[in-house]
Parts: C-alpha cells; sequence; structure tokens
C-alpha cells in the first residue's frame, strides 16, 4: 500500500465554492459551507453541501474502518479567529487536499462513508451521521473487539503494562513523537517569521510614503533629486508588493505542508496505538489462558471452555502479527511520501527567493541607472 501517493485515477473531488453562515448570538455558532463537486469514472458527477463537522465525522469513520492504513486529516479546528479570510482559505485548499487524497487512495476511495459523504443529501447524510456508531459502521465491530469481549472479564481486575515484543516500533514510536514535535516547532517559527514579513512590508509601504512625500516637496527646488526620491518610493513600494506575495506563496507551499505533516504524525502515532492496543489485547488474553490451564481441574466443560480461549488467543495473534505488518508498510510508506513533499516545497521554496531576489535586483538596477544618468552635478 502506498496510502498518500496520488494514484493514476479518473475520479476527481474540488471544493468548488464557500458560504460563510452566520449563526446564533454574536455569531457564536457560525459556520462555513463547502461546496463539493465530484466525477466519477462512469461520467457522473454529484455535488454536495458539507460543513468542519462533516469532515470530521468522515475522517473518524474512516479511521474506523481502515485501522491499518494511514487516513489523510483534516485542518485542526481553531479556537480563535476561526473565521478569518486566512483561516478559511486554508481549511478550503487543506479539505480540497484531503478529499483527492481519498478519492485517489485505492482502498480508502472505496469506503461506503466516503461515497455517502460525497453523494447523499444533506437530510440522507445527516440521518447516518447522527445514527448510533454500530448503525452506521453496519453493525460492524471494532478490529478487535468481537474477539475481546468473551475474555473481558477476566481481566477486569488485571493491571499489567503491554510488553513489546518488536524493538523496532519502540524506535518507530520514539521518532514519530520526535518529529511532531519537531515539525510543530518548524510551523510556528514560519508563522512567526510570516508575521514579522507583514510587519516589514507595512513598515515598507510607510518608508515609501515618506520618500514620495519629500519628493512632492523637492519637485521645484531640485527637479532631479525629487525624480531620485520618486523613483526610490516606487521601487521600495515593488519591494513591498514582492515580499507580501512572496510571505502569501511560502504561507501556502511550505507553511501549509509542514502543518500538514504535523497531521500526518497524529496519523502514525494512531497506527502504532492501533499496534498497542491490539498487543495488549492478545496478552491479556495469554496470560488469563495461561491462570486458567494452571488451575485447570481437568473437567470436560473446562477443557472445552480452555479450547476456546486457545483458539481465541491464536486468533488474535494472526490478527496482530498481520496489523504489524501493515502497519511497518505503512510506516515505511510514510517516510517516503514524508520525504518526497517536503523536498517538493524547500524546492518551490527556493525557486521563489531567486525569484524575489531577480526581481528585486532588476528594481535597484533601475534606480541606479536613474542617479547615474543624471550626474554628480544634478540638484
Amino acid at each position: 500500500k502506498k496510502p498518500m501517493e496520488t494514484q493514476s485515477s479518473e475520479q476527481k473531488c474540488w471544493i468548488s465554492d464557500m458560504q460563510f453562515i452566520e449563526h446564533g448570538p454574536q455569531g457564536i455558532s457560525s459556520f462555513v459551507l463547502y461546496t463539493i463537486k465530484t466525477e466519477f469514472p462512469s461520467g457522473q458527477q454529484a455535488t454536495c453541501i458539507r460543513r468542519y463537522s462533516d469532515f470530521e465525522w468522515l475522517q473518524k469513520q474512516l479511521e474506523v474502518e481502515f485501522q491499518s492504513t494511514l487516513v489523510p486529516t483534516i485542518p485542526e479546528k481553531e479556537a480563535l479567529f476561526r473565521f478569518t479570510p486566512e483561516v478559511v482559505q486554508y481549511r478550503r485548499r487543506q479539505f480540497g487536499k484531503f478529499l483527492t487524497r481519498l478519492v485517489s487512495h485505492p482502498q480508502l476511495s472505496q469506503s461506503k462513508s466516503l461515497d455517502l459523504f460525497l453523494t447523499a443529501t444533506r437530510d440522507e447524510f445527516n440521518a447516518t451521521k447522527d445514527a448510533p456508531v454500530a448503525e452506521r459502521a453496519g453493525e460492524q465491530k471494532s478490529f478487535f473487539g468481537s474477539v475481546f469481549n468473551s475474555v473481558t472479564h477476566m481481566a477486569a481486575n488485571l493491571a499489567r503494562d503491554v510488553q513489546e515484543v518488536d524493538s523496532r516500533f519502540t524506535a518507530q514510536q520514539i521518532y514519530v513523537e520526535t518529529l511532531q514535535e519537531e515539525l510543530t516547532k518548524l510551523a510556528e517559527a514560519i508563522e512567526t517569521n510570516n508575521g514579522h514579513k507583514a510587519d516589514l512590508v507595512e513598515n515598507t509601504i510607510e518608508f515609501a510614503k515618506a520618500v514620495e512625500s519629500l519628493a512632492k516637496f523637492e519637485k521645484k527646488k531640485a527637479q532631479q533629486l525629487s525624480e531620485a526620491f520618486t523613483k526610490l518610493s516606487e521601487t521600495t513600494l515593488a519591494e513591498a508588493k514582492l515580499e507580501q506575495t512572496m510571505a502569501q506563496n511560502e504561507s501556502e507551499m511550505f507553511e501549509d505542508t509542514v502543518k500538514d505533516q504535523v497531521r500526518f504524525t497524529s496519523a502514525a502515532l494512531r497506527l502504532l496505538q492501533n499496534r498497542t492496543e491490539l498487543l495488549k489485547r492478545y496478552q491479556i488474553i495469554q496470560h488469563n489462558r495461561q491462570i486458567r490451564q494452571d488451575k485447570s481441574a481437568g473437567s470436560d466443560t473446562e477443557a472445552l471452555q480452555l479450547a476456546k480461549l486457545q483458539e481465541k488467543e491464536e486468533e488474535l495473534k494472526g490478527k496482530f502479527e498481520k496489523l504489524s505488518v501493515e502497519v511497518q508498510e505503512q510506516l515505511d510508506s510514510y517516510k517516503v511520501f514524508k520525504s518526497k513533499e517536503i523536498r517538493t516545497a524547500l524546492r518551490e521554496l527556493a525557486r521563489e527567493n531567486i525569484e524575489f531576489g531577480e526581481q528585486s535586483i532588476e528594481q535597484w538596477k533601475d534606480l541606479r541607472n536613474v542617479l547615474n544618468s543624471q550626474g554628480e552635478d544634478s540638484k
């Protein structure tokens, strides 16, 4: 499986529009509606309208349905300023990426929850979304629920930590947790840096205005100096515009990518947690089977119960071994995907900075040419 890489698929999905809905006292319950359009391989098309909580529901459903798959994630909730233009546009970009990844994924694209999300009417979707969990999943139990239920009572008072059986996964856990911390720090630093750039743009504009004011003052007494000041004002305004564009592009291509990878580390940790939980349940069953076996008096009833317990233990062991292989494959794939995504963002960042520098140099060359053409003795 390659869960995050774009697969060749004829199905397309995108967000075509947004609408802000003000609701509640002072807009406290306001929300944004996203219009989603889908083109299916059959040629059919579908349009639906969803809000943040609907995307949240879809992600949780997929995480339940695909316990061993790295499920793409939606942008995080914002406690404050959640309806600023920057936040709304950021969510739109990330929701679009989220849906593109789902419909192009060989397994996730087959999910009934995804099909419902993309095609159901508002009433149909809400009826399913608000139904009890078992109903929503078609009476589907959790990945290991049915195996564990019959022996849960035996482990009610059992307090024991899970004993990791593969040191590779301990190392993976430490790596992903540390990676998440480092990426989070980088995302915060990028956001701070972009804030400084926004301040720099405002200061540069104020500087350009002051120079232009001086140019107007000198126009009658020192015309050529006035022209030089005017050119300086134009140059700094052009610099401010370039800086503003650069900051916006950097936010969309680099900051978005880093935040995206922070969320993927959470998805990776979820997979590791699924495996740990299954290992713990397997070890609890194993532990209780050993206790029952040691205390068995040899009756036919006890022998039958022990045989059933051994059968469930073997079944759960097989599931755990299978899940371990799949989780390792997903984590290996994630590392390749992470490097590819970040490298692409860094290339774009380098290209943007080079272009910015080249345009900036040309602007200052123009100012120098104006000064050179005036001569040293000009007024």
